[in-house]
Formats: C-alpha cells, structure tokens, sequence
C-alpha cells in the first residue's frame, strides 16, 4: 500500500501508487480537504502537502502518456534526457544495421531480414517518442504542436527547435495546453477545491 486517504465525506480508501495518487489528484479525486498518510502509524496531513512531498509537482502525467501521447506539457529536463537517450539508441541501432550489412554484405537470410525489420521498428517508435515529447514541450512554450516539424527544416530547423525546446524556459502558470509541469497548483489545506483546477 502506498497511502491512506480520508475525504471530506469521512469514507476511507487505501492508494496503491504514486501514479494512483497522481491520478485521484488529476480527476478531482483528491482535494486540499482530503486527509492522507503513508504510514498507519503517521499522522493524518492535508494532501495538499503530500502532493509536494510525492514530486506530483514535477509529474502529472504517467510515463505512457509522457513518451506516446502529444497532450500537456513538460520541462525542459525531460526534454532534454529523452532527446539524449532517443539519440543514443538511433546511433547504437544504426551502428547495428552497419554492421549486418558489412558483415552480411548482399545477403539476406531470415535472421538478418528479421533484425533489419525490428531494428526499424524501434527506431520509427524512438523517432514518435522524440516527435511527442517535442509536440509537448511545445505546448510549454504555449505554442501549438505543429511546431515540432520545424526539425524537418535543415540546420536551421533543427538550430530553432534545439533554442525553443531545450535552452527557453516555458511558459509560467497554466497555458492553453495545461499546468505548468514545474509546478501543481496547490489550494490550502482547508480547501475543498480539486488539487489540479
């Protein structure tokens, strides 16, 4: 168990996750009134607080939608860690490919069609995982999505996109795209408003 929760109303449920909680939290779920705790022999603390100490501040959103999905908004941290980590798995995947073709010339058997064929397919899901986390730190910048293509402009494409996306901050506060991924709005402890507005 990750955490118990009292609402408002009084009823109690048990919380198995961080990404559960960010869940609650991100449905309204969970408001500053509700009442949790880690541990059955902590004191109960408004979840206003948790949130904090629970790094919802910085993640909203669970890691399928931060590498597949092109909705909300991220920092430029976890722009820059997959951009990084994208580029490192297109250089080992393209040393791969290189190699099956010097080493296997002109031939083509099944093993080596078959490697050709998946180390394609990771790299078309490396290249979606790049464009989506491209799409939502554009969102940050509050600018449309569409914006990710400019990569497809050469040198200076890229040039605009490595500014925008990894050295500019975003915009503060919630945009048109979502809440600030820095920081969750968090209401007092006495509020029964929903954690994420």
């Amino acid at each position: 168990m990750f955490m118990q929760m009292i609402d408002a109303d009084g009823s109690e449920r048990d919380i198995q996750t961080k990404s559960e909680f960010a869940d609650a939290v991100r449905l309204g779920n969970i408001t500053g009134a509700t009442l949790v705790r880690s541990d059955p022999l902590e004191k109960w603390t408004p979840a206003s607080e948790h949130a904090k100490s629970c790094e919802l501040v910085s993640r909203t959103m669970d890691l399928t939608a931060f590498l597949f999905g092109i909705q909300g908004r991220i920092g430029r941290g976890d722009w820059w860690r997959v951009q990084f980590l994208g580029g490192v798995a297109l250089a080992v995947f393209s040393w791969g490919l290189q190699d099956l073709l010097i080493r296997d010339g002109n031939a083509m058997d099944p093993i080596t069609f078959w490697t050709w064929i998946g180390i394609l397919l990771l790299t078309i899901l490396i290249i979606w995982v790049g464009f989506a986390v491209s799409v939502k730190r554009w969102h940050d910048r509050d600018k449309s999505g569409w914006w990710a293509l400019i990569i497809l402009v050469p040198i200076v494409g890229y040039i605009w996109s490595l500014i925008e996306n990894g050295f500019l901050k975003g915009t503060e506060g919630p945009n048109r795209f979502g809440p600030d991924p820095l920081r969750l709005p968090l209401p007092p402890s006495d509020s029964s408003a929903p954690l994420l507005a």
